[in-house]
């Protein structure tokens, strides 16, 4: 019986340090003075926890999967970069996973000297949220690439706000657009566009030196955001019966990557303009987004892709079927 309560004794013994070394990330000596024991003897129980088989450590084989899909994406659509999220790594759930690994990608790209511009979006805006706050860049501007939504869209996803923050985090200037991203006509949107506050931020737009993008569909029309962003104007309408299967900065293209001809009256940034940036870098995920990504990299547009690995994975599906 003794010997039984010795072994279940260290056995918790082992279970508890491995916790505390592995889940907790103490060092060896912090559990040396936590639970008043030699560090030779913590090095030793970690090993015998090892052994036993309390702690196993194993290689993820499917990251070698990420790579070749990588460099699938980077060779089929001559991008600069292509970053492939593995959702079944992180404990988050899909955004935020995408979030944090594109915010890690991003912080590595920033730097002093810089105009970084953004889009809307839940997208942009939960990957902003990752960013940390760490950084102080010098003559460094961050600027909104598309105006305001015409209803009442969360302010977490306005270009204006994710603008705000990011330029909080890096420690940079921001400008910001006062207007909405639809008008009535050219004479209003001339006469907005003449604002001082509007005009220092287009005059920014030809300097561009990165830009990040979220990616529209045409599956998404129905969903709330996207009725916000877009309310009491003709934009669904023509969407719908342009041909489009999605659009960046509120201009659509259709599933070959020819950009569609447009009535509409938008203040942004022309995607003709957007395909000169060094850096244009297009965040996206999802079902609903399949064809709208395929349309996106086909403009040419985007040189930077960052989705996750199962979206890639139906991305490279429906290529392939539709070569069939």
């Amino acid at each position: 019986m003794n010997d039984k309560k010795n072994t279940s004794k260290y056995l918790s013994q082992l279970i508890a340090v491995s916790k505390m070394y592995y889940e907790k990330n103490m060092t060896q000596q912090q559990i040396s003075e936590t639970i008043h024991m030699h560090r030779t003897e913590i090095s030793r129980l970690l090993k015998e926890a090892r052994k036993l088989g309390i702690v196993k450590f194993t290689i993820n084989d499917g990251m070698q999967d990420i790579s070749t899909l990588e460099h699938f994406f980077i060779e089929k659509f001559n991008l600069k970069d292509a970053l492939i999220v593995p959702t079944n790594v992180y404990e988050q759930n899909v955004l935020e996973s995408l979030g944090t690994i594109s915010a890690k990608y991003l912080e590595k790209l920033f730097h002093s000297n810089m105009i970084i511009g953004l889009s809307w979006g839940k997208t942009v805006a939960g990957t902003v949220k990752k960013v940390s706050s760490e950084h102080h860049l010098k003559n460094t501007t961050v600027i909104p690439l598309i105006a305001g939504p015409l209803g009442k869209l969360p302010n977490d996803y306005h270009a204006n706000t994710i603008v705000i923050k990011l330029s909080q985090k890096l420690s940079a200037n921001k400008s910001t657009l006062e207007a909405p991203a639809i008008v009535s006509s050219k004479e209003v949107m001339q006469e907005l566009l003449n604002n001082p506050n509007n005009q220092s931020v287009v005059q920014k737009w030809n300097k561009l030196d990165v830009a990040i993008v979220g990616i529209g569909s045409d599956l998404i029309t129905n969903q709330s955001r996207w009725k916000a962003f877009y309310k009491d104007t003709s934009f669904e309408n023509e969407f719908k019966t342009s041909g489009g299967v999605g659009d960046i900065l509120s201009q659509p293209f259709d599933y070959d990557g020819r950009i569609v001809d447009f009535s509409a009256n938008i203040i942004s940034l022309k995607l003709s303009d957007l395909m000169n940036v060094p850096n244009t870098i297009a965040i996206a995920e999802g079902n609903l987004k399949i064809k709208s990504i395929i349309g996106a990299l086909r403009t040419g547009i985007i040189n930077t892709l960052i989705t996750t690995d199962l979206t890639a994975i139906k991305i490279k599906e429906e290529l392939e079927k539709s070569q069939m």
